[in-house]
């Protein structure tokens, strides 16, 4: 079995520096433990409301709404560990969505309900990154800390036998190694110190937007995510980043300062090139393709969409009800029809079998007459 752990899921303890005059390394400060939770309820009676814009959830219930995905993401009926991302079960959305629905209301910042799929777009990330810490929390505590002979058998009543099982032919397979070699090397690059703890950089960037009204600014609240609470930068390599990302964005001539496709494209030049998985100082959900210029409609035509769309919805129903009327009147001529076919086809055989002994007395005879 692997040793008791203290961390998050895919969560190192935070370093924290000891108080001056003592030794100057860094010390480890205990966490809170893995979280083991399997539910989350709201009040009797009440809905939590998640807030989602541009495919981010950015307020209302965020942090159990999380904790929810949280709770699927570590599933593997709904995600297995061993399959890469593009290979999970893509029906695994639709049916967390339906369950969470129960206790959710998913609206714009509006109030305006928001469609399934950009609730999905908005899941996709998050359980992306839920599931990726798992996997490493597993790897760290449960496989690379423990010996071989060892490794039999789930070592979490959280994963089962089978799933561990594959999980570890996984992490042996020669190709994955040298995968995961190159993913700790590139990891290993200093970034900028994140200071917003468990809150995304869209919800900071939607607190302070509501906070400073038409006076946003992106960069101040890029800045903002990367200092301390009494000022002043975390550590020097931060310090200089942030430096490095004010000298470009200023040099740019003509900049909005609320557009966050300029930061983005200024974050791109400062560390080397655009990242494939996420728009840097965006946050995960963020697409380029999805906001570049021209590529979306503007809150207005989204509206002015939605109400063509209500009154083509009613004009179907009209239709529905007038082709009802016209179908029965349809299905009555049709019947008026097959009455005077039978009629016919019996008037044609009396005439056949008459024909031999047919006279001109005959003419006065009467005829059998069509039913009216």
């Amino acid at each position: 079995m692997p040793p008791n752990s203290t961390n998050t899921p895919g969560t190192p303890s935070t370093p924290v520096e000891e108080p001056q005059g003592e030794s100057s390394s860094l010390v480890r400060r205990r966490g809170r433990g893995p979280s083991k939770q399997t539910s989350l309820e709201p009040p009797p009676n009440t809905k939590w409301q998640v807030t989602i814009e541009n495919n981010q959830v950015i307020a209302g219930a965020t942090t159990e709404f999380g904790r929810d995905l949280g709770i699927y993401a570590r599933h593997g009926s709904y995600f297995p560990l061993h399959l890469q991302w593009g290979e999970q079960p893509k029906g695994s959305f639709k049916d967390i969505l339906s369950s969470l629905k129960r206790k959710y209301d998913f609206v714009d910042s509006e109030k305006n309900v928001v469609c399934d799929d950009m609730v999905i777009e908005a899941m996709k990330p998050l359980v992306q990154k839920y599931l990726k810490n798992w996997r490493a929390y597993l790897k760290k505590n449960c496989f690379e800390k423990v010996a071989e002979e060892d490794l039999s058998g789930s070592p979490d009543t959280r994963v089962t036998d089978e799933e561990w099982d594959n999980i570890v032919k996984y992490w042996k397979n020669e190709d994955n190694v040298k995968v995961a070699q190159m993913n700790k090397q590139n990891r290993s690059h200093a970034q900028a110190t994140h200071t917003l703890g468990t809150r995304s950089i869209a919800r900071h960037y939607n607190d302070e937007r509501q906070k400073n009204g038409t006076n946003f600014d992106i960069l101040e609240s890029y800045l903002s995510a990367h200092q301390c609470k009494k000022g002043g930068y975390p550590n020097t390599h931060t310090q200089l980043k942030c430096a490095e990302v004010v000298e470009k964005f200023r040099g740019i001539e003509g900049v909005d300062p609320t557009d966050p496709r300029a930061l983005s494209s200024v974050l791109d030049k400062v560390y080397k090139g655009h990242h494939g998985g996420y728009e840097r100082g965006l946050g995960t959900g963020w697409s380029r393709r999805k906001h570049s210029v021209g590529a979306t409609s503007s809150r207005n035509e989204n509206n002015q969409l939605s109400a063509q769309l209500e009154e083509a919805l009613v004009v179907i129903s009209q239709l529905k009800e007038s082709d009802q009327e016209k179908f029965a009147h349809i299905i009555q001529m049709e019947k008026q029809m097959q009455v005077f076919t039978e009629f016919m086809e019996a008037s044609n055989r009396n005439m056949a079998s008459s024909s031999q002994d047919f006279t001109d007395s005959d003419v006065g005879e009467t005829q059998p007459m069509p039913p009216s």
